[in-house]
């Protein structure tokens, strides 16, 4: 097999050799042509550079498809049994879903199918699609149409808050004059608000009256149902012209729905709807509640579209605010938080001095140890190579973000490998006299093959982070992707482009080249030689000496702990407050209040830029960022820019932390999350199942007594929430007959009582 191998690497060799030796004589003979390659590669590169749009991380298709359907006034235990089980068991036997899992809570069920990795998401979804419509007409009538959705991790863009001291039908109308001139704006895809409750008619109805007419809820609700209507005519023909005849219309006001006629008489003696009830314009009743920087808001939370530049975006954005804000009352404000844009441009900045100093450094090694023009040379393949990554960038949709900054940057030093290999062989030759045409031919298909070498060897160390799978691998492999198509244009600049410059450029040094540099540089020449002739001298006391290096290398990495993401320091944290599954909206608004009031103390005013309280909405899980519920509150903490402050944020996480859990103690958990990097879910997730719900709590409660005394672990939680309390109503079916009733009805009634019943959609 040894033998094999070596017979494979010669005939390889053999091969390389040749075709690098025809490669090499083409770029001497044609010149012209190269040098032309090199400016439509560096000329293509600059222009596509400047369109490649920004993004702080890119946006990648997970790989999952959830169901989510809305069940109003539904239990967790109705929504699982009734939508959430026959979701489950109509998807789990297609082609490509990996698993399947659910949340069911109060009002809402959502699933989701998590697909095995490289599956077609979209054929999936459509499949799903297809088999959720095979069964949707069996769930119960207050269910909503189930949604499918393919999961994208996106990031939202920033959030606009309107605050001020006005009142609530002020501040609501004004915020939806600005989500809808948001949602207009050039790369805005959604503007979802929090805080803002759908515009509604409330029909309040009068019960003795009800029966006094013989009036029903089923007859109020038909008979709105039946008026709002706006149905397609037909087309007539009259003298000549046509004309289309529509029937009904929309209600669009409190009058047109007081003239509802609910109960006919054929005397004319009509009820209508306001002889039994009274009819108001107001708002839907509020689901969530929004506060910014300690004053009611309401927040609108902005998402770009899918390469789309996040600079330019903002900038509109902030135009279109700043416009806005004109119009608004004294005592309103628009406050801007959460601009992932200043992210991006911040990092960009550091990314590219951080960049230019290594190009520098690069440069300097470069002069330093080549012959100056040689060193020029090697120089060249740097733009080349990362122009030329710009191109295959903008072929493949690869964005602009923070990871594939770090890819280019990371292969700055790799680029130049090979042609410090093929200018310095070449510069050997010329100077032993050889002709420049002829030494930059043999000297670059001398080296060719461990050129090429090189180059797959470094592409190699790429390949398993490429394939990397799941979320994180998703967006970890923007970086070995951008790497790879620096190091493919490198050896294409080495092979192709280097030797027509060599031949044109190099010339043999009229004397022999003295060592470069200062007499620093020639001491550091002379200690490494002392230490060359050392180590091959006493070779068997370096070996031991590098063979203990290595053994307390090994025993010092085991000590090393493990972390995917580094935080030496944050630029915004979350709170997450939850309270017992009881509590109202408003206990859990005045609980984030609480929290807020003790973190704006806690931290100092030069570091504080923004806090956010979003109150019914739970964003810490990335499964489901916008996960809701009456006992749920998330509060952002935004800082100021890292380079705008000398104090740590993380420190002062910590200590606002420590106050927030002595002084706060209404809540039921408190829990501070750093925010960081793509989502990548959490650390650990155990999971219970099994048929018994009783037999699964008492597991699930030991289990977190047994986290919660182990080392190292915080914020161990359950995903079983605990629904509000309930009194059942049992109804005798014989008693209810003698009175035209039945249980229907009688759930109906109490619904309607207790949370009112949506019977018709207008505009």
């Amino acid at each position: 097999m040894a033998g094999w191998g070596r017979y494979t690497s010669l005939g390889a060799s053999r091969i390389i050799d040749k075709i690098s030796m025809h490669i090499a004589d083409f770029s001497v003979r044609n010149s012209f042509f190269v040098n032309l390659v090199m400016a439509a590669i560096i000329l293509a590169g600059v222009l596509f550079s400047f369109s490649l749009p920004l993004e702080l991380f890119p946006s990648v298709k997970l790989e999952m498809v959830t169901v989510t359907t809305s069940f109003p006034g539904s239990s967790p235990e109705d929504a699982e049994n009734l939508v959430s089980i026959p979701i489950e068991q109509q998807i789990k036997n297609i082609s490509g879903v990996k698993t399947i899992k659910s949340v069911s809570s109060e009002g809402l069920s959502r699933v989701v199918a998590e697909l095995h990795p490289g599956e077609d998401t979209r054929k999936i979804a459509w499949e799903i699609d297809s088999r959720v419509g095979l069964i949707a007409e069996d769930f119960p009538g207050e269910a909503e149409k189930p949604v499918i959705e393919e999961q994208e991790a996106s990031f939202p863009l920033v959030s606009v808050a309107l605050s001020g001291d006005v009142t609530s039908k002020v501040l609501y109308r004004h915020a939806r004059g600005l989500q809808d001139e948001l949602g207009l704006l050039s790369g805005i895809n959604s503007v979802n608000s929090i805080g803002l409750p759908a515009p509604a008619f409330w029909v309040y109805l009068d019960y003795p009256k009800m029966v006094q007419y013989g009036v029903s809820i089923d007859d109020i609700s038909g008979a709105i149902n039946r008026r709002n209507l706006n149905m397609p005519g037909a087309r007539f023909t009259q003298d000549s012209s046509d004309f289309l005849l529509r029937t009904g219309g929309k209600i669009s006001s409190v009058e047109e729905i007081l003239a509802v006629v609910v109960s006919e008489s054929p005397s004319g003696k009509h009820i209508l709807l306001g002889d039994v009830a009274t009819v108001t314009l107001g708002e839907q009743r509020e689901e969530f509640k929004s506060r910014t920087n300690g004053r009611p808001s309401v927040t609108l939370w902005v998402e770009k579209q899918e390469d789309v530049d996040i600079v330019e975006t903002v900038d509109r954005l902030k135009e279109l605010c700043e416009r806005y804000e004109t119009r608004l009352p004294d005592g309103m404000e628009i406050t801007i938080a959460f601009d992932r844009s200043q992210w991006v441009t911040s990092r960009l900045g550091t990314m590219l001095k951080s960049g230019a100093l290594g190009l520098v450094l690069v440069m300097i090694l470069l002069g330093l140890f080549l012959e100056s023009r040689a060193a020029f040379i090697a120089a060249l393949g740097i733009p080349v190579s990362f122009l030329g990554a710009v191109i295959l960038m903008k072929i493949t949709g690869t964005t602009l973000s923070t990871l594939s900054m770090f890819g280019l940057i990371m292969t700055l030093g790799m680029v130049v490998d090979d042609a410090i290999i093929v200018v310095e062989n070449v510069q050997r030759y010329i100077s032993r006299g050889m002709e420049p045409l002829k030494a930059a031919v043999i000297g670059t298909k001398e080296v060719a093959w461990p050129v090429v070498a090189t180059v797959l060897t470094n592409i190699a160390a790429f390949i398993p982070l490429l394939l990397a799978t799941g979320v994180t691998g998703q967006f970890l492999s923007i970086i070995p992707r951008v790497a790879i198509f620096a190091l493919a244009f490198s050896l294409l600049e080495a092979l192709l482009i280097m030797p027509a410059h060599c031949a044109a450029w190099l010339r043999k040094p009229h004397a022999a080249r003295p060592p470069r540099g200062n007499a620093v540089l020639a001491r550091v020449r002379s200690l490494y030689l002392r230490g060359l002739v050392f180590s091959i001298r006493k070779r068997y006391v370096v070996i031991g000496c590098f063979g203990a290096i290595f053994f307390v290398s090994v025993f010092m990495f085991t000590k090393i702990p493990n972390v995917m993401f580094y935080l030496h320091d944050v630029q915004e944290i979350l709170v997450r407050v939850e309270n017992p599954p009881s509590s109202s909206l408003e206990y859990t608004a005045s609980s984030a209040e609480q929290v807020e009031k003790v973190l704006r103390e806690s931290l100092p005013p030069n570091v504080l830029k923004n806090t956010l309280s979003m109150v019914g909405v739970d964003m810490s899980d990335p499964d489901n960022p916008f996960a809701s519920g009456d006992h749920i509150a998330t509060i952002l903490v935004e800082y100021e820019d890292y380079s705008a402050r000398s104090e740590n944020a993380l420190d002062l996480s910590r200590v606002a932390e420590g106050n927030v859990r002595r002084t706060v103690t209404g809540p039921k958990q408190i829990d501070f999350i750093t925010t960081f990097g793509p989502p990548t879910g959490k650390p650990v997730e155990v999971k219970i199942s099994g048929e018994d719900i009783e037999v699964l709590m008492e597991i699930a409660s030991k289990a977190l007594e047994f986290l919660e005394a182990e080392r190292g672990v915080s914020a161990a939680a359950s995903s079983l929430v605990y629904g509000k309390p309930e009194a059942r109503v049992s109804v005798d079916q014989g008693k209810a007959a003698m009175f035209g009733l039945d249980k229907q009805t009688v759930a109906r009634e109490i619904r309607v009582l207790g949370d009112g019943l949506t019977v018709a959609k207008t505009r």
